[in-house]
C-alpha cells in the first residue's frame, strides 16, 4: 500500500498516536458519565471491529481513518481498564498493580519487534 512512499509510514504512526490521545480524553469522560464497564465493552468492540476492517482496507485513506478510530478505542480501553484496576485494589497494591498492568504492553511490543526484525 505504501511501497516507495516511506514517509506515509510516519503518517500512519502519527494518526495512531493522535487517536490514542483523543481516545483517552473521550472515553475517560464517557466512563465517568455512563460507567466504566459499558465504556470498556464499547471500546473493546470498537477496537476489534476497526482493527479487523483496517486489515482489509484497500485504500490508504480508509486505512488511516480506521486506524485512527481503532486507536481512539485503544486509548479508551487502556484508560478505562487502568482506572478499573486501580479502583479495585488498595494499600500497598496501589503501587504494584500499575506496574504489573503495564507489563503486557512491553512484552507484546518486544515479541512484535523480534518477529518483525527477522
Amino acid at each position: 500500500m505504501v511501497c516507495g512512499k516511506e514517509s506515509l509510514v510516519d503518517v500512519t504512526q502519527m494518526t495512531l498516536m493522535l487517536g490514542v490521545l483523543f481516545g483517552n480524553i473521550i472515553f475517560g469522560v464517557m466512563a465517568d458519565r455512563i460507567g466504566r464497564k459499558k465504556t470498556l465493552i464499547a471500546s473493546i468492540i470498537m477496537q476489534s471491529a476497526c482493527g479487523m476492517l483496517s486489515a482489509w482496507s484497500p485504500w490508504l485513506e480508509l486505512f488511516l481513518v480506521l486506524r485512527f478510530l481503532m486507536a481512539v478505542a485503544n486509548g479508551g480501553t487502556m484508560v478505562t481498564s487502568f482506572v478499573m484496576c486501580m479502583e479495585v485494589v488498595g494499600g500497598i497494591w496501589r503501587i504494584i498493580v500499575p506496574i504489573l498492568y503495564q507489563i503486557p504492553f512491553g512484552g507484546v511490543k518486544k515479541v512484535k519487534d523480534d518477529i518483525l526484525s527477522r
